[in-house]
């Protein structure tokens, strides 16, 4: 505390204060990404500092050798043959050498030129680790805090009126920024090495699998999964189908893939219908699935794209995943399956559900085409009276569609997908279960929706005729939520929530709307976003005025501001 009181005592700090200000904000965002080492160095600096003493020059050659120690150790595994083996792990050493070589110029209590542009080089090095809001405001705090200290060193005038000189100065930039901003050349990083990881809170994705014995247990999650921007209007809530993995091998307790041979080839829908085109900022979730809606065309990202229409990426989603993807909304797709697919998509073990089997036995007798049958089929399921519930009661393993359909009736989405598709499949109708998230509206604004942990949804998938697949949803033939599971439908029903619980849902899903429009037009404008704008205000001149009246509106707000602050506070 007594450096800080030196600090405000003064007027007018000197200008070695002034600059030690604007080290302290431009080093604190690389405190996280600094290596302990060169952390432990610097604390060592901060304590000599603390005393207030001047340095010698035998001290300041130790230091020089601690330093030069601190950064060897560091870096000791990063190097190869070639060299540095990422370019973020190059961005971390050239950080060190720079907190190295100010921290020796401040020991030697000389200021010159390379320490007074260090506090800017620090703040620019963050850009490399840092991409988020809070970044944003940051390093928009820190250039008003450089600004503002650099007019009290030069002005020598109380901290009021420097505070005066550099909002006018920042009000008066604003148009000019914003300018340079749209038309400054950008260059994109398709593969970078570096970025801001946000894994502090990993989401838990499908793990290709369907369990729905004791394992099946459901904690709803808030965590946000993904956010989908789309290019035009909001597709229709029964459209809203992000897929993820495709079942066929039912084992009981458990769904699980089919394992056969990858062909990315895909034959387009039958009947074409218009393509959706939309944005998706894929939240890590530590598997390889890239969650596409129904039925997807096209995908950004050259990930690995199979006969089921699932996309993946090559190692596990570790970090915040960007991809653009087109789908048609479509309720059946056309594809060819091969023999040992549409085996699997058949395969039911006889003799483990009676009673389910003696029901489809009925109307295998009474109907012979397949629509016929799934008419059928669904019409018995919604008379079994089959009600939702997010705490379902333990199924017996040994015959679990009898267990649930017989005996608790009470389930959620994936006891319903593992019912119907056993069923249809008693009935001679190829099957398979479908698992990913299902949207809400009333998770959207406008064009932006948001998918949270608790949106996972599974669905099964039958082909009709051998032409098409075609998606049924089970969980829509329920009765409703169970008498009996007031939490549930307290979760899932917003006419029963409270008004401060639904006020807070709604403020939040205003602050990721307005988190995500910045993140989509600041922190993630790169080259195409930027040719895309340019040639919207080129094409369309509708929005080439409505862009002129923004920024005369931001020139006009600049200049209020500027002559306000500009006027004297005192007219006599």
């Amino acid at each position: 505390m007594r450096f800080l009181k030196r600090w405000l005592d003064t007027e007018t700090p000197t200008a070695q204060r002034l600059l030690d200000a604007a080290l302290v904000m431009a080093l604190l965002p690389h405190v996280v990404m600094t290596r302990v080492p060169m952390l432990l160095y610097g604390v060592l600096v901060l304590v000599v500092l603390w005393r207030g003493r001047e340095v010698s020059g035998q001290v300041l050659a130790l230091f020089g050798a601690l330093g030069f120690l601190a950064v060897a150790a560091s870096f000791l595994g990063a190097f190869n043959f070639v060299g540095l083996s990422e370019l973020s792990t190059f961005i971390q050493l050239v950080s060190s050498l720079l907190l190295y070589a100010v921290s020796l110029q401040r020991l030697s209590r000389k200021i010159n030129f390379y320490l007074m542009i260090s506090p800017m080089l620090l703040l620019a090095l963050s850009y490399f680790f840092y991409n988020s809001i809070f970044m944003l405001g940051y390093a928009v705090a820190a250039l008003y805090l450089f600004l503002l200290l650099l007019l009290w060193g030069r002005m020598r005038a109380p901290l009021i009126e420097a505070l005066r000189s550099a909002t006018m100065l920042f009000a008066a930039s604003l148009p000019v920024v914003a300018l340079l901003f749209m038309v400054f050349p950008r260059i994109s990083f398709e593969k970078k090495g570096f970025g801001f990881k946000e894994t502090a809170s990993i989401r838990t994705g499908h793990d290709g699998q369907m369990h729905i014995g004791s394992e099946a247990m459901l904690v709803p999650s808030k965590r946000i999964a993904l956010e989908v921007w789309f290019d035009n209007a909001m597709p229709a809530s029964d459209q809203l189908y992000f897929r993820g993995s495709v079942l066929y091998n039912d084992r009981g307790d458990v769904w699980m893939p089919l394992q056969y041979r990858r062909d990315p080839r895909v034959i387009g829908p039958r009947s074409f219908v218009a393509g959706v085109s939309y944005r998706v900022t894929l939240y890590p979730h530590k598997k390889r699935y890239l969650y596409l809606l129904d039925y997807p065309l096209s995908v950004s990202r050259k990930a690995n794209y199979s006969r089921d229409l699932i996309a993946t990426w090559d190692t596990p989603i570790d970090e915040v995943f960007r991809y653009e993807a087109v789908s048609q909304l479509a309720t059946a797709t056309l594809v060819d399956v091969e023999p040992h697919v549409y085996d699997a998509a058949l395969e039911v073990q006889r003799g483990r559900d009676p009673e389910t089997e003696v029901a489809m036995a009925q109307i295998a007798r009474r109907y012979g085409n397949t629509p016929e049958r799934l008419a059928a089929l669904s019409k018995w399921f919604r008379e079994q009276r089959l009600a939702y519930t997010l705490k379902p009661d333990l199924i017996d393993l040994e015959h679990p569609v009898d267990s649930f359909v017989f005996g608790s009736k009470k389930g959620y989405c994936v006891h319903f997908a593992a019912a119907y598709a056993t069923m249809a499949r008693m009935l001679g109708i190829p099957s398979r279960v479908v698992t990913g998230f299902k949207g809400d509206l009333s998770k959207s604004i406008e064009n932006y929706l948001v998918v949270r942990e608790e949106d996972a949804h599974a669905w099964v998938e039958v082909y009709v005729d051998d032409i098409e697949w075609q998606r049924i949803d089970p969980t829509a033939f329920s009765t409703g939520i169970a008498a009996d599971d007031t939490a549930t439908r307290a979760q899932l029903l917003k006419s029963e929530r409270s008004f401060w619980q639904k006020l807070s849902d709604e403020i939040g899903l205003q602050i990721l709307y307005v988190k995500y429009i910045i993140n989509k037009w600041v922190l993630y404008y790169d080259r195409s976003r930027q040719m895309a704008l340019l040639r919207q205000i080129l094409e369309d001149t509708l929005f080439a005025l409505k862009l002129a009246g923004a920024f005369l509106l931001l020139v006009g707000a600049g200049g209020v501001t500027f002559v306000t602050l500009r006027r004297e506070r005192c007219g006599d």
